[in-house]
């Protein structure tokens, strides 16, 4: 047992001394990215730009969540692009109110019925009004949502035409016996058919006020924490050295290859 233990310790101060003997050799190598991570850290620190998380809870009136989102997600070709000018065509709005955007989607999972949510980043919080105008021109102007926008409004025009031209009959019938349809409702004679008429008429009128476009129901804005100094530096020097310990293993390796090759020959000649 303690010839192996022995054993052991031979071996692990053999690791422990070819490792101090790898980091004496490549040094100067470490020790130069090093600075590399330090400077980039600094670097990085300084050019970060402050950023800003928006969440908005859209109407989306008749149309399908699903179609809303996959047109907010189709702007994302834009921002991954960097094409600020085509999304400010698509958005209605100058280059500038778009230039700052890092990304945008749509979230289908949280959606409610006519409801859903999106979620964009941006650098500029001044700019927040005009991208959130920008969305909904967006989607009011897209030709599918206006059509199905308008024909349900026309559709709601003509049950509120036709229930107010019914009631007003109703009302002409009842007057003969001196009651008014606006009275119909305080006594147990009233008709089933005035009722429902009623309810009609006050649930297209409300359907109109509230479904006319898609608009922002809510909307919540948060500003994105700039990295520590600190910890900028200590990402960067892990990475850096990393990489030179990395490309140090890499020539150590094949400068432990060349010399066996030339061993190997020299023992052949031999």
């Amino acid at each position: 047992m303690k010839m192996e233990t022995s054993k052991e310790e031979q071996g692990l101060l053999g690791i422990v001394m070819n490792l101090i003997s790898f980091l004496r050799k490549y040094f100067i190598v470490l020790l130069a990215f090093l600075a590399i991570g330090s400077f980039y850290g600094i670097r990085s620190h300084y050019n970060q730009q402050s950023s800003h998380k928006v969440k908005l809870v859209m109407c989306t009136s008749y149309i399908d969540n699903d179609i809303v989102a996959k047109l907010v997600n189709a702007l994302q070709l834009y921002v991954e692009n960097g094409d600020s000018k085509g999304l400010a065509i698509k958005m209605q709005t100058s280059p500038e109110n778009v230039s700052g955007i890092g990304q945008i989607f749509a979230d289908t999972t949280k959606a409610k019925l006519n409801a859903i949510r999106i979620d964009y980043s941006i650098g500029d919080a001044t700019k927040i009004d005009s991208v959130n105008k920008g969305l909904t021109t967006y989607l009011n102007q897209n030709e599918y949502i206006h059509q199905v926008i308008a024909l349900k409004t026309d559709q709601r025009n003509e049950i509120i035409a036709r229930n107010k031209q019914r009631l007003q009959l109703l009302d002409s019938l009842n007057k003969l016996q001196n009651v008014s349809v606006a009275s119909m409702q305080q006594f147990t004679g009233v008709t089933e058919e005035t009722r429902i008429l009623l309810a009609e008429l006050q649930k297209a009128e409300y359907e109109n006020l509230a479904y006319r476009n898609i608009y922002i129901i809510e909307e919540n804005a948060s500003s994105i924490p700039v990295r520590a100094l600190s910890s900028s530096l200590l990402i960067n020097i892990i990475a850096y050295l990393f990489i030179g310990l990395a490309i140090s293993a890499v020539f150590e390796v094949m400068f432990l290859y060349v010399k066996r090759e030339k061993q190997k020959k020299s023992s052949a000649k031999a």
